[in-house]
């Protein structure tokens, strides 16, 4: 509505994060560009962006500074991390090794730097993959590298699991929902059992706060709909396009639709018509999918949908089909000749009225 303000609550809930964080650490200073709260809110990333905001005298700042500085910000202190860690680097590289001294407004940045390689190893929460990758630079510290601290940020994420467990001690997947940087990492361990990917090592640790490979197997019940969790089971794909059909009101999965939790529905739902066609699946299943309305697509059906989308997406722009007879779109497809074959079709009555319908709804003129 003109005249009224609609409130920012991304903004409104940055301003809130930021006075949670500085709580907990005593300050914003080098907060990591990737940092997530524990609700999921991409703090590091909001804090960066305000402070890119600010020094680029961005006219919407006028109202954020007061607030912003309000809630602790404090912007040279807040950007003052990469600047530092950028003059160490280039003195590290010039001198070969890392000087005893290297002064910044009066203070010796070695000290500062000293503190930070004491986080990496005392509280690496503080720390994102980017400063690591900073720090790791100047070679000072054999132990700090990426490898080491992707581990590192592995075993704390996976302690952090902990908190999110049932009375029968498996994941407590709707819980998790809240955490949204925990969920990622999550999905990305179930990927790494599928894909048989996991170490011995880390398998043994997942096993200590629930996640099994006898859990994974089996299906997990969630919010009343069933979500298999490991190698996905015939019957657990068709009752997740059973769900699909209930919201969606149709089965035309998308061939690269994939479930929240990674199941790949649409590549999975292509396969079975595939082997429908070929007559290679099995009789209960074919009659299983045909029930709930999976119709088999031939490559011939498959190739007129494709050249109709393709009219589809050129009458959507120029709002006609008038094309050369050798128009050819950018992907290739010979949208004019076969426009042609349509209206040929069309004169011998070799055309179905199903199609007649959807080429006249795009403006075929016959």
């Amino acid at each position: 509505m003109i005249g009224v303000k609609t409130k920012d609550t991304h903004f409104e809930q940055g301003l809130q994060e930021i006075k949670a964080y500085i709580a907990q650490h005593g300050s914003i200073q080098g907060i990591p560009r990737d940092y997530h709260a524990p609700s999921g809110f991409s703090l590091g990333a909001f804090v960066y962006l305000e402070i890119y905001n600010y020094k680029n005298c961005n006219p919407k700042m006028e109202q954020r500074i007061e607030p912003l500085q309000e809630a602790g910000l404090d912007w040279e202190q807040a950007a003052n991390w990469e600047y530092r860690m950028r003059l160490i680097v280039q003195a590290y590289q010039e001198q070969g090794k890392l000087p005893e001294k290297l002064i910044y407004r009066g203070e010796n940045l070695m000290d500062w730097f000293q503190e930070q390689v004491q986080l990496y190893e005392t509280d690496i929460d503080k720390l994102g993959y980017s400063q690591v990758k900073m720090l790791s630079m100047v070679g000072s510290c054999p132990s700090l590298t990426l490898n080491a601290y992707r581990e590192r940020r592995w075993d704390m994420l996976c302690a952090q699991m902990q908190q999110y467990r049932k009375a029968d001690g498996t994941p407590d997947l709707e819980k998790l929902e809240q955490n949204e940087s925990l969920e990622n990492w999550y999905k990305k361990q179930l990927k790494a059992f599928r894909d048989d990917k996991l170490t011995p090592a880390r398998a043994k640790k997942l096993a200590a706060v629930g996640i099994t490979k006898k859990y994974m197997l089996h299906t997990v019940e969630e919010k009343h709909r069933t979500i298999s969790t490991f190698y996905y089971s015939w019957e657990s794909y068709y009752q997740e396009l059973v769900q699909y059909r209930e919201k969606f009101q149709n089965v035309n999965v998308p061939r690269g639709y994939a479930s929240k939790y990674g199941m790949k529905l649409g590549r999975w739902l292509y396969v079975q018509k595939s082997l429908m066609r070929s007559g290679k699946l099995d009789p209960e299943k074919a009659e299983k999918l045909v029930s709930i309305g999976v119709v088999q697509t031939t490559e011939g059906e498959q190739s007129w949908r494709k050249k109709y989308r393709a009219c589809k997406v050129y009458y959507q722009q120029h709002h006609n089909l008038n094309v050369s007879l050798d128009y050819v779109d950018e992907n290739g497809i010979s949208i004019g000749k076969w426009l042609h074959i349509q209206r040929e079709g069309y004169q011998t009555g070799k055309i179905s009225p199903e199609r007649i319908n959807l080429l006249n709804q795009i403006g075929m003129v016959w």
